[in-house]
């Protein structure tokens, strides 16, 4: 990935708000097999000029930031989840208000609707808090397909093999059905069933392959 690349995903959380409030939040892109460009910390997106560099091994351990300012402070699990994880080309992480009030309560958000099933072909997995610094690797580990996950009273994390535009989208789809989710739970005041995951995966069939001017 380019550092143009990763600008444009930093300028669509500028405009996010409401998605990607102040400083909080950051994104991060690979840029070779064993290296990324990721946010500077505490710097507002739309003041971001130029991203860190960061290099590490194959374990995910850092070796070397290069760059005048310090990366974000999630850096090192950014790090781990590109090493254990290849197909995996760009990761954003948000602390939107509807996911975080499914994650506080450490709720998987349950496929309820055909959007979410398109988008992200079923249910987003909340993982148990452990401690401090063991995120990254519960995330490097979890053996799925899924673009999202959400971290238990933390916050959530999407992932693309396309670009950091995508993944930063993918967060803002990510609370759009969080509170989709929240509010017919209100409304109908009783549980929600999921949907079957077979009629799941042939709306997500269907919006992978034929939605849009594919050829």
């Amino acid at each position: 990935m380019s550092v143009k690349q990763l600008l444009s995903g930093f300028a669509e959380m500028a405009s996010r708000a409401d998605v990607f409030g102040g400083t909080h939040g950051n994104l991060s892109a690979r840029e070779g097999v064993f290296s990324m460009l990721i946010k500077p910390s505490g710097v507002p997106f739309r003041e971001i000029r130029e991203p860190c560099r960061a290099l590490f091994d194959a374990k995910g351990e850092i070796l070397q930031v290069i760059g005048g300012l310090n990366p974000s402070v999630d850096a090192p699990h950014h790090a781990k989840i590109y090493a254990k994880n290849p197909g995996i080309q760009a990761i954003c992480h948000s602390h939107s208000k509807y996911v975080v009030a499914h994650a506080i309560g450490g709720y998987d958000i349950p496929c309820l609707s055909t959007e979410q099933a398109d988008v992200f072909g079923g249910g987003i997995d909340c993982l148990t808090y452990s401690d401090f610094n063991s995120w990254g690797d519960q995330v490097a580990n979890l053996q799925q397909a899924n673009s999202a996950v959400l971290l238990e009273r933390h916050g959530a994390l999407t992932f693309s093999a396309v670009s950091p535009l995508d993944a930063v989208k993918l967060a803002c789809r990510l609370e759009d059905v969080a509170e989709k989710n929240f509010l017919a739970e209100q409304l109908h005041r009783h549980p929600i069933w999921p949907m079957d995951q077979k009629e799941v995966m042939k709306w997500r069939v269907r919006y992978v392959e034929g939605y849009g001017q594919k050829k």
